[in-house]
């Protein structure tokens, strides 16, 4: 089960630690992190927000006390919409590099082929852990390589189009 931990807080201006970065364990012992941004555009947000408050300002049903036989069960109340989302979210997610590589091609190819940057920071962040004689699974989320992703909730709704 994931576990979120909130970042320890800055020392002396680290940039390895950023204190708008939640982490949530996928495995408390994954030796990469998924520094994921998701962006919410406007329309989005605006929509959600009208039908928050639309169910919000809903009168709230009563519910029948007694129930006739063959009318099933009594109705329950329909759940009200999540708030609205936040422009912009930042999570992190510790994960096996290993098992991401196994179930998606795109970060086999991404995190593999040191033509790409990811590549070339990953193994670069695993050298240094090497020579400081710790193991990426046992090292804190700071230390572990970063892959940042970032999903624009636009630009995938046009690409699934």
């Amino acid at each position: 089960m994931s576990t979120p931990t909130k970042p320890p807080p800055p020392n002396g201006g680290s940039s390895t630690n950023t204190p708008d970065l939640e982490i949530i364990e996928i495995v408390p012992n994954g030796d990469i992190i998924l520094d994921v941004t998701f962006e919410t555009s406007k329309p989005v947000i605006l929509a959600a927000k009208k039908a928050f408050a639309t169910f919000s300002s809903r009168p709230t049903p009563r519910a029948s006390k007694t129930t006739r036989p063959g009318q099933g069960p009594a109705k329950t109340p329909a759940r009200p919409p999540r708030p609205p989302p936040k422009p912009r979210v930042r999570v992190g997610f510790r994960v096996h590099l290993s098992v991401l590589k196994v179930h998606s091609p795109y970060f086999a190819r991404l995190l593999s082929d040191t033509r790409f940057a990811e590549a070339k920071a990953v193994e670069a962040a695993f050298a240094k852990l090497s020579l400081e004689d710790i193991s990426p699974g046992e090292a804190e989320w700071t230390q572990l390589p970063r892959v940042s992703i970032r999903e624009d909730d636009e630009a995938t709704q046009s690409a699934e189009v």
